[in-house]
C-alpha cells in the first residue's frame, strides 16, 4: 500500500503551490484543503493511509524522494495530550439563558401596574380623581422598580459565572520524535505530566497536529497550567476521521481521560 501512496503523492505534489512546506502542519493543514471539497474519493482511504500520504506529499516537497517520509513512519506513534487553558471556566448561566434576567412576572415587562380602584382610567365612577393612583390611573410596579425586568439573582444579572470548571483542549498526534514518545509512554495516564507546554511548541517539526478539542470540565485539582498530560499513547491506535471545513483526525481509544477529571 505504500508503494500506492507514494505514487500518488507524486500527482498530488503539484497541487500545493508552495516550493516546500515549512514543516509537517503546513502540509497537513494545505491537505485539508485538497481533502474537503474531494471527500468522497478521499473518503476510500483509511485515518492512518491519509496520515502517511500526508507526510509522503510532505518529504516529496521539501526532498524529492522518500526517504524521510518513510523514515518518520518508522517511528510514529499517536497521542493525546491535555492542556488547562484557563482554571476558571466562565458558564453561562442557566438559570436566565444569559441574559441577565428575565420579564417581569409582576407587571408583564410593562414596568407598571394597573391601578384596580380606577381600572387604570385615574378617574373613579363619580367622575372625581382617583385618590390611590392620584389620577395615573397605574403604579410603577414594586418587583422591578418600574424596569420591566427582573435580575437573575444566580448570576446578579451578569448572564454568566465563574465556573468550578476548567477551560482545556485535548489534542491528537502524530509524533515521531523519541524523546516525545517516550515521555508520553511512560507519563500515560498520570498526574505528573509529559512535558510543559513550551517544549511542546519548541518541537513543532516533530508532530502533527490532527485534532484540538476545546471543552470544559471539573478537574483534577493537581493538574497544572503549563503542562501537557498523556491522556493516551499508542502505535496503533483506532482513527476515526471527522470534519465539514477542515480535516480531523480523532483517538477512539482516548480510555484514560477519566483520570484527570475530578
Amino acid at each position: 500500500m505504500n508503494d500506492k501512496l507514494k505514487k500518488l503523492s507524486t500527482k498530488l505534489v503539484d497541487l500545493f503551490p508552495q516550493k516546500e512546506f515549512l514543516d509537517p502542519q503546513e502540509a497537513f493543514t494545505s491537505f485539508s484543503d485538497v481533502y474537503i471539497p474531494q471527500k468522497d474519493y478521499f473518503g476510500n482511504f483509511s485515518p492512518e493511509d491519509i496520515i502517511k500520504l500526508v507526510i509522503y506529499i510532505y518529504s516529496y516537497k521539501n526532498t524529492k524522494d522518500f526517504d524521510y517520509g518513510d523514515k518518520i513512519l518508522n517511528n510514529l506513534s499517536f497521542s493525546d495530550l491535555l492542556l488547562i487553558t484557563d482554571e476558571n471556566y466562565t458558564a453561562t448561566c442557566s438559570q436566565c439563558d444569559g441574559n441577565g434576567g428575565w420579564e417581569c412576572e409582576g407587571c408583564g415587562g410593562s414596568g407598571e401596574i394597573v391601578c384596580l380602584k380606577c381600572d387604570g382610567d385615574g378617574t373613579t365612577d363619580d367622575g372625581k380623581t382617583c385618590k390611590k393612583c392620584s389620577g395615573k390611573g397605574d403604579f410603577e410596579c414594586e418587583t422591578c422598580g418600574g424596569t420591566g425586568n427582573q435580575t437573575c439573582d444566580y448570576c446578579e444579572g451578569d448572564g454568566e459565572y465563574v465556573s468550578d470548571e476548567s477551560e482545556y483542549q485535548l489534542y491528537t498526534i502524530a509524533c515521531w520524535d523519541k524523546d516525545m514518545n517516550n515521555a508520553c509512554e511512560q507519563s500515560e495516564g498520570d498526574l505528573y505530566g509529559a512535558f510543559t507546554y513550551d517544549y511542546f511548541l519548541n518541537r513543532f517539526e516533530k508532530y502533527i497536529i490532527l485534532n484540538i478539542e476545546n471543552n470544559h470540565e471539573k478537574l483534577n485539582n493537581d493538574l497544572q497550567m503549563d503542562k501537557m498530560y498523556a491522556t493516551s499513547y499508542d502505535d496503533n491506535p483506532r482513527l476515526f476521521i471527522s470534519g465539514q471545513k477542515t480535516l480531523k483526525i480523532f483517538n477512539m481509544d482516548n480510555s484514560l481521560i477519566y483520570k484527570y477529571k475530578a
